[in-house]
């Protein structure tokens, strides 16, 4: 179906039909007649109904003395009565009624003439040098992922004399849900007339195509929304302005019925990640509460330290341990054959007063605090040998709230025998954490998977070019050491170009056909799998300060040292003392920038300045902005090209970084080909790719 200059042509959003676009246009060229007919009937009821407060707010300001026009008010007492400013009446071209409205003028009437002129002494200040131009931009310290632009909402300014109408055919092309402007509206409209016609259409019975349906409002009203917009924007209206229990399904059922439509798997998708950050609120990526760097895409926590199933021993009664406090509600006081019946013991476990209890922690996260979850869990992690009562005077310390259920000793007591479960031996070997196999083991097993995967990618690379296999490896190694700047070493081979997506299935990843793992060939530290999964990065055993040469494999990795994989680098320091050596392995996920300055440049504009010295290959500053995906980078690239600068800085993942509008100093950096200071390099870092900017030699404080 075609469309005018300023309009889309129609979507495919929500139809699976293959009609033709002249039955498309058939039913569009009705359905816009209904459309108008359903808004002069609902605008005119809205008029009526707002006309009230319209006048009320009216008479405010057209009173006289008027409580809100103070400018007026004011003008009138300091220069006396002006005939411009005088209330006057007119009729309305289309109801012909009488009504007032005060001409409100600045200090000149409409001739020109200045009413009054007043003489100000003002002081001159000496400004200086003029520095270079900045455009406006918001800080920030990590890159943030930004969702597409579908939609231009304006038309930028060019300074080169461009007209909007040569551009639009070259950007037009480049956002799907077309550039705002470009078309007038049909009529006034809001978003509660807008709900109106919108529920008086649906309910109309309309049967034809639903795309033709969200297409007709936007053909009536391009400047609200866009087609993908309307189709969106009903069950929103309907939370704002629909009675109480009105059910939006109800009129539009192909969004309920089309379970397997794009947006609703991002919705169900959204809600169990969603699900999982509210259960646990920390960030596994960067060890943050709530991060509002990552959001809801790297909620998912690693195996619980310890197991998922906690072996701890309660006291029975006749247990000798004595206790330090004067317990009143003592737990001793409960019936000891009731305790036995509950609890079961051996016995041995008689003999020696105490039994053997496994405690769920998956449980003890899902409870309430005030139902004794963090009793519980402080139970399975005392180790002190101090007596019950000891330890449930010193967890109830300071309980008083009237929620809590669990105030006394005999509580808590009651409370973790409740919890008590019985799990069988095959449970508790699934439960508890597997040990670690020795570094070297786990390090061998991963290399291996990554050549034998590395070999297999090359094969295939020959036989789609044609080539031998040598011919492809020595092509590798040259394009390897123009890109690194070292020889190729297959110690450890990584250049996955994807995301790294953590999995979420128990064992391990080659027995899962559908691990996220598989693209990538991967685990991190972040996935759930087997601590011992042979795909799992195995980090480094470095001693500390010797992770920045090739020995280290995650230095040749182009992995950033973490701590919960790299144990020996003392990568989870940042400030070492003057007898600690610390990881040089870390800087951006521990954001160790050197001190940096923004000044006017030789080469363009602003510029990036050093602060301090820094040595050859050191890490300078982390490139941060939006990231974007590629198909923006495409449709933002080719607005930039007409400015004639671009932050945009490619990712090997595909898309890029843009720091336009937000970023950090190190979007001051200018390009400069011929003599560069810097060099960039991508990092895995917590699982994603950065971007750092390093040291080409040693330079001096305040080089660019």
């Amino acid at each position: 179906m075609s469309s005018k200059k300023g309009y889309c042509k129609i979507k495919r959003i929500w139809s699976d039909s293959e009609e033709p676009a002249k039955e498309l246009h058939r039913q569009y060229e009705v359905l816009e007649k209904l459309v108008q007919d359903i808004y002069e009937e609902e605008c005119s009821e809205y008029m009526e109904m707002v006309e009230p407060q319209n006048k009320a707010l009216f008479d405010e300001w057209t009173s006289d003395p008027a409580p809100i026009n103070y400018y007026r008010t004011n003008l009138i007492e300091r220069v006396g009565p002006i005939p411009e400013l005088e209330i006057k009446e007119f009729k309305t071209p289309e109801s012909g009624k009488k009504m007032k409205i005060s001409w409100l003028k600045p200090d000149r009437d409409w001739s020109g003439v200045v009413h009054k002129k007043e003489a100000v002494p003002t002081g001159r200040i000496e400004i200086g040098k003029k520095y270079p131009p900045m455009m406006h931009w918001i800080p920030i310290t990590q890159s943030i992922e930004t969702k597409d632009q579908l939609r231009l909402t304006h038309m930028p300014f060019f300074e080169n004399e461009k007209k909007d109408n040569e551009l639009y055919e070259k950007f037009a092309g480049l956002f799907p849900d077309g550039i705002h402007g470009f078309a007038k509206n049909w009529k006034y409209i809001n978003d509660y007339l807008l709900y109106k016609v919108m529920r008086q259409t649906l309910e109309s019975g309309y049967t034809g195509n639903v795309d033709v349906l969200y297409y007709t409002f936007y053909r009536l009203w391009p400047n609200k929304f866009s087609q993908r917009q309307y189709s969106e924007i009903f069950p929103k209206l309907c939370a704002r302005y629909a009675e109480k229990g009105f059910e939006w399904q109800s009129l539009e059922w192909w969004k309920a019925k089309n379970l397997m439509h794009p947006d609703n798997l991002k919705l169900s998708m959204f809600l169990e990640k969603a699900a999982d950050h509210i259960q646990n609120p920390t960030c596994f990526a960067c060890l943050e509460y709530l991060c509002p760097v990552h959001g809801l895409r790297l909620q998912i926590a690693p195996e619980t330290p310890g197991g998922d199933i906690a072996e701890v021993y309660l006291p029975l009664p006749g247990n000798p341990t004595q206790s330090t406090v004067d317990c009143i509600d003592c737990w001793k006081m409960l019936d000891p054959e009731e305790i036995l019946a509950e609890l079961t013991p051996d016995d041995v476990e008689i003999q020696e007063h105490r039994v053997k209890i496994y405690l769920d922690r998956g449980k003890l996260v899902e409870m309430k605090i005030s139902d004794g979850s963090m009793i519980g869990t402080l139970y399975t992690c005392d180790e002190s040998g101090q007596s019950f009562c000891d330890f449930a005077h010193e967890a109830l310390h300071g309980k008083t709230d009237d929620n809590d259920k669990i105030r006394t000793c005999r509580d808590a007591y009651k409370l973790i025998m409740g919890l008590a479960e019985y799990i069988t031996d095959r449970r508790i070997q699934m439960g508890q954490s597997q040990p670690l196999r020795p570094y070297r083991d786990r390090f061998n097993t991963f290399r291996n998977i990554q050549l034998r995967n590395h070999q297999k990618a090359l094969q295939k690379r020959a036989n789609l070019e044609g080539k031998t296999l040598q011919k492809v490896k020595k092509e590798e190694e040259r394009e390897f050491k123009r890109k690194h700047g070292r020889s190729f070493n297959e110690n450890v081979l990584i250049s996955s170009t994807k995301p790294y997506v953590p999995c979420r299935h128990e064992g391990t990843c080659k027995d899962d056909p559908d691990c996220s793992c598989q693209e990538n060939g991967i685990c991190t530290h972040l996935c759930k799998c087997d601590v011992n999964c042979p795909q799992r990065f195995p980090g480094c055993v470095c001693a500390p300060g010797a992770c920045r040469n090739g020995r280290c494999p995650c230095f040749r990795a182009n992995w950033e040292c973490n701590p919960n994989t790299c144990k020996n680098c003392n990568c989870e320091s940042i400030d070492g003392t003057s007898d600690e050596v610390i990881c040089g392995n870390f800087p951006i996920s521990r954001s160790v920038q050197k001190l940096l300055y923004v000044a006017p440049s030789k080469i363009s504009g602003n510029g990036l300045f050093l602060m301090e010295d820094v040595e050859k290959d050191d890490f300078i500053v982390e490139y941060v902005g939006e990231k974007i995906s590629e198909s923006e980078v495409e449709r933002r690239g080719a607005i930039y090209d007409e400015f004639k600068c671009s932050y945009i800085y490619g990712l090997e993942t595909g898309g890029g970084i843009d720091a336009f509008k937000v970023g950090n100093v190190s979007r001051f950096a200018n390009n400069n080909s011929v003599d560069p200071t810097l060099y960039a390099k991508t990092k895995i870092v917590n699982g994603e790719h950065r971007i750092g900017f390093y040291a080409v030699d040693a330079l001096k404080a305040h080089t660019e």
